[in-house]
């Protein structure tokens, strides 16, 4: 690991120790939802909403802001077994996605994309099983 990403992963922790866990739950939430939402995606990708957004930010929001790597993980956070293993069901999924087209997927194509959709529907099964 770069003293670069050493020095982002420490601030990151010390944001997600002032957040709390149920702030920090919230967030995650919020963002898997972005993903699930085909309609926000439409809406902030093109232009049709005040709101800017692209699957890089998605990604980013998810992945580096939110370390979704450790919240999956967090003991804080009392994910069940079957939380869990959804959440990492969207993790590959996420993972195999951005490893075949970039960092910086073109939104015109991600919005029909087959697997995106594929994507989209292993964010809602997460956040069904999150609600239970």
């Amino acid at each position: 690991m770069r003293s670069s990403e050493i020095v982002q992963k420490h601030i990151s922790q010390c944001e997600q120790d002032m957040m709390g866990s149920e702030e920090w739950r919230r967030l995650v939430v919020a963002a898997i939802g972005k993903i699930a939402d085909r309609t926000y995606q439409e809406r902030t990708w093109f232009g049709a909403d005040n709101r800017m957004s692209s699957p890089e930010e998605l990604y980013c929001e998810l992945f580096d802001d939110l370390l979704y790597d450790d919240f999956l993980e967090a003991g804080e956070i009392m994910l069940s077994e079957q939380q869990k293993a959804q959440g990492r069901v969207l993790k590959q999924a996420l993972e195999d996605y951005s490893a075949e087209l970039g960092d910086t997927p073109d939104p015109h194509l991600v919005i029909n994309d087959p697997r995106w959709e594929a994507i989209r529907k292993a964010a809602d099964s997460f956040l069904r099983v999150l609600a239970q």
